[in-house]
Parts: structure tokens; C-alpha cells; sequence
């Protein structure tokens, strides 16, 4: 990927998650949680290697890890930026 595509695609998540900011706003959290939950599975289960489960099993599994390591730096990065501490 090139860096013009990077930016589109950096751009276009964030209009996906400010969408998502608007559809979420007001519900409890756990209500938004499983809804991430389920959509996090979809993300996964859409990653496929025909004649492979294992190799499969394991790179849903790392991408799971890398998913986790982003929103954990996320949520440090907007901590930081509302002036939280953690």
C-alpha cells in the first residue's frame, strides 16, 4: 500500500467510526460491547484459507492480537489527549 492509499484508507475509517459514534451514542456500554463483539467476529470470520484451518485459526488469532494491541494504544492515545491518566 501506498501512502496516497493509506490515507484514503485511514480517512475512510475514521468516517466509519464517527458513523458508528453517532449509532452508538447513548446506549450502555455493554449493549455497544457485544455489538463490537459481533462485529469483530464477522471481521474475522471473514478472513478465510481454503484447505487450512489451522493456518487459518492461527492468523485470525493474530490478527485478534494486533486488534487488541490497537484499541489498548487507542484508548492510551485518547486518554491522553481528554487529559485522563492511566
Amino acid at each position: 500500500m501506498d501512502r496516497e492509499e493509506a490515507y484514503d484508507q485511514s480517512g475512510r475509517a475514521l468516517a466509519l467510526s464517527a458513523m458508528c459514534n453517532m449509532v452508538f451514542a447513548g446506549e450502555n456500554g455493554n449493549v455497544v460491547g457485544v455489538a463490537l463483539a459481533d462485529l469483530m467476529s464477522t471481521y474475522l470470520r471473514s478472513h478465510r484459507i481454503p484447505g487450512d484451518p489451522k493456518g487459518e485459526r492461527e492468523m485470525r488469532e493474530a490478527m485478534l492480537v494486533s486488534w487488541t494491541d490497537t484499541v489498548r494504544d487507542l484508548v492510551l492515545l485518547y486518554d491522553k489527549s481528554l487529559g485522563g491518566t492511566q
